[in-house]
């Protein structure tokens, strides 16, 4: 089956675990209809149709914890220690370092740190980023979600 994948061309890679059950299913029943199995292709679609329905209503394959990108532009001269740290400690549950970028010259460095944050409520984003621009120095601050 995996040696049948070669006759499939992909354009774009393929990342969903979702996306490579999709293809392997149509394959499969490409298959089956070639040898003129129609009963187990009809049979098969119904079947693992009936599970994809199934676990999407039940939300079984979607991760419960969501990861968030946050990113902090500070002008360093204007920030000493880390006021930012005990925010995120209030907000987070897990919060990770993951870039710092300088910019601009040295007496007037700018920051631009990014964060993968996992919120403990996930409607208090706006809150947490709230309280971080009232730090003073924070020139701004972003938020990102992404499902990929």
């Amino acid at each position: 089956m995996v040696g049948a994948m070669s006759i499939i061309r992909f354009r774009t890679a393929v990342k969903d675990a979702a996306d490579i059950m999709f293809i392997f299913f149509a394959l499969a029943i490409g298959l089956a209809c070639g040898v003129k199995l129609f009963s187990v292709a009809i049979f098969a679609t119904l079947f693992i149709g009936f599970i994809y329905i199934l676990i999407v209503k039940l939300n079984f394959a979607v991760p419960k914890r969501r990861e968030f990108l946050l990113q902090i532009v500070i002008q360093n001269a204007l920030i000493q220690g880390n006021p930012y740290d005990k925010i995120l400690r209030n907000f987070c549950r897990r919060y990770k370092l993951v870039n710092t970028k300088s910019l601009g010259e040295a007496e007037n460095e700018i920051l631009e740190m990014s964060f993968y944050v996992n919120l403990k409520n996930e409607d208090k984003g706006k809150d947490m980023v709230g309280e971080l621009k009232k730090i003073d120095g924070v020139k701004q601050v972003n938020l990102f979600f992404d499902e990929d």
